[in-house]
């Protein structure tokens, strides 16, 4: 905000005004854990594409079935895991930590740290968890000037993840089963063949009937009373 201010005031107003809670990160009540998209309900849409067509209650049974599979897959798959988080964040530690190797650490009083890079320098607090580049505030995962201030104090970075990456968690997910719908007892749908769909009920109106029907016109597209054509 501080470049786009020194840009243009006004397009900063401008922003200001229109609904930032909904686009900026650092203005969006609660925890995203660094997602700001709405990719989920896309992809959502995307993976029931096919029962989508159905008929309301096969629509439902279908997708009833395949959310019942995904958590069978998954649960299998969290069982074959040997790692406390979840594999994609579980890299995104080692990474970091393969990273912190590059930085060099200035202690303040065993709280506050300053890590500096290269020119730059970046202002690490344990207590409060945070980091002046940001991203451990977003991602609740300690970044690599984190990192540098964890190993330094002989901790585990462990300690300092959000427990909603690891696997207790995502098991707990699971842990519930979705409930069979047996079909066996119940009566058979009705087949097309033995639906039998009459014409609708007519009644005759009062008074006496039209001798000329009204026709209407290829030109115009319009009731006419018996022309070939319209006019000119």
């Amino acid at each position: 905000m501080m470049a786009m201010e020194l840009n243009s005031a006004d397009v900063k107003e401008w922003m200001l005004r229109n609904d930032v809670d909904h686009w900026s990160h650092f203005r969006f009540p609660g925890q995203r854990f660094g997602e700001l998209y709405s990719n989920l309900a896309e992809s959502f849409n995307n993976w029931i594409h096919n029962a989508r067509s159905l008929p309301i209650l096969q629509m439902v049974d279908k997708i009833r079935v395949q959310m019942m599979e995904m958590a069978v897959k998954r649960k299998i798959d969290v069982a074959l895991w040997d790692t406390p988080y979840y594999p994609k964040v579980q890299k995104i530690i080692e990474k970091n930590l393969q990273e912190r190797r590059s930085l060099a650490i200035c202690h303040s009083d065993g709280i506050r740290f300053e890590v500096i890079k290269s020119m730059k320098t970046y202002a690490v607090d344990l207590h409060l968890q945070t980091c002046s580049c940001g991203h451990w505030q977003l991602v609740k995962i300690p970044c690599k000037h984190a990192c540098t201030v964890i190993g330094s104090n002989k901790e585990a970075v462990t300690q300092y993840v959000s427990a909603f990456y690891s696997i207790e968690v995502y098991r707990a997910a699971y842990e519930s089963n979705i409930q069979l719908i047996p079909t066996f007892d119940m009566t058979d749908p009705p087949q097309p063949s033995d639906v039998l769909i009459k014409p609708p009920t007519t009644k005759r109106l009062p008074g006496r009937p039209r001798r000329r029907r009204s026709r209407s016109c290829i030109y115009l597209f319009k009731v006419q009373p018996n022309r070939s054509q319209p006019k000119n």
